[in-house]
């Protein structure tokens, strides 16, 4: 999303370059980051023009006045079909990773999503199941630590529990579906796409 040690190109700095060639800015171009996906999370990303814009988003973010929903594909099927989670995790970014912690836990971060399955026939294992997630909070590895944490880790995800799948740069999780109100214009926006591996994948469009 943003740089960092590996010194990999990242996705702000492509949207600065993207600004400068393509509107003939002079200088650097401001680019805010939203919010961001994990390494090997595919999907929509939100970024901001202005600092206005990022100020104004950034407040709708932590009034969740923004929805955020997600493809995943689970090893298993969970049981129930559909359902809500509420966890406390704690980061450790010595692994880069996130656990369950007991609510009392000093430091624990409260995570709450809720699921739904998908009837959709989606190319992966046999026993594989594509959920539709609504993420109601933002903590690091959310989906990727409750769904495993239940028994149901995301196809391709070694780091949480799931078997190798032959695709070790990516996950099968995908932030698919914003719905959010334009910062200057006010306008209503829904935005929509379907996974690199899963393209004829839809999102139920209600709330759930």
């Amino acid at each position: 999303m943003q740089s960092d040690e590996t010194g990999d190109a990242c996705l702000v700095d492509w949207a600065k370059n993207y600004l400068v060639t393509t509107y003939a800015k002079p200088g650097e171009a401001f680019m805010g980051l939203v919010h961001r996906l994990d390494r090997p999370v595919s999907g929509l990303v939100l970024l901001a023009k202005t600092s206005k814009a990022l100020a104004r988003l950034n407040k709708a973010v932590a009034d969740r006045a923004i929805t955020k929903r997600y493809l995943a594909l689970v090893e298993q099927a969970p049981e129930p079909a559909t359902g809500h989670l509420v966890d406390f995790l704690l980061k450790t970014p010595a692994t880069n990773t996130s656990r369950r912690v007991g609510p009392k836990h000093p430091e624990g971060k409260r995570a709450e999503l809720a699921y739904t399955t998908l009837p959709d026939a989606t190319p992966g294992p046999k026993s594989s199941t594509l959920l539709a997630i609504d993420l109601h909070t933002g903590r690091h590895h959310q989906i990727r630590v409750q769904l495993s944490a239940k028994g149901w880790p995301i196809v391709g995800d070694v780091k949480y529990g799931a078997e190798p799948a032959g695709h070790a740069s990516s996950i099968r999780l995908h932030a698919a579906y914003l719905a959010l109100e334009h910062p200057v214009t006010k306008a209503k926006l829904e935005l929509f796409i379907p996974p690199y591996w899963a393209p004829n994948a839809t999102l139920p469009m209600v709330k759930f």
